[in-house]
């Protein structure tokens, strides 16, 4: 069960990640009307929810999803980012945390693998100043990579 639920969430998540394709709307967002900023954006929170469901630090990348809510004071009102944000902050100071996230409860030897691969994530590079710069040459390789072993992880837990 936890498999199709993992395999849901990876259809959802992977590619946005490592394509840094959060990054490239928002960039066309920024340079002309159109697509809100924060379009997609719970697929990038998710994997942090994670990170943060394990005990992860919550400060910088609260810290970088504020600059942005700043940056883009309509997009971030109309997406309702802040509420989700702070949901997703709430959620994951819950002991259900993960089961919540997954909608099942992982075996302790899975959460053991999930925690370590997400415990490196990181959005704290996501600065409002990248918006305009067109995609993933803005993200950190040790990012990239990051990200990649956290799906990669979720994939062998099917």
């Amino acid at each position: 069960m936890l498999g199709v639920m993992l395999r849901t969430a990876l259809a959802c998540l992977g590619s946005v990640i490592l394509s840094a394709g959060f990054l490239a709307v928002a960039a066309s967002a920024k340079e002309q009307p159109g697509p809100n900023v924060f379009f997609g954006f719970e697929n990038v929170l998710t994997p942090i929810a994670i990170k943060w469901a394990c005990g992860g630090e919550t400060g910088e990348d609260l810290a970088a999803l504020e600059a942005l809510m700043i940056a883009f004071p309509d997009d971030a009102e109309t997406s309702k980012v802040r509420e989700i944000i702070y949901e997703t902050v709430e959620g994951s100071q819950r002991d259900t945390a993960l089961t919540e996230i997954f909608g099942g409860t992982p075996t302790v030897e899975q959460t053991k693998l999930i925690c370590a691969a997400a415990l490196p994530l990181s959005i704290a590079w996501m600065k409002p100043e990248h918006m305009g710069s067109g995609g993933s040459d803005v993200v950190p390789p040790e990012q990239t990579e990051a990200f990649k072993y956290f799906f990669q992880t979720l994939e062998t837990l099917e």
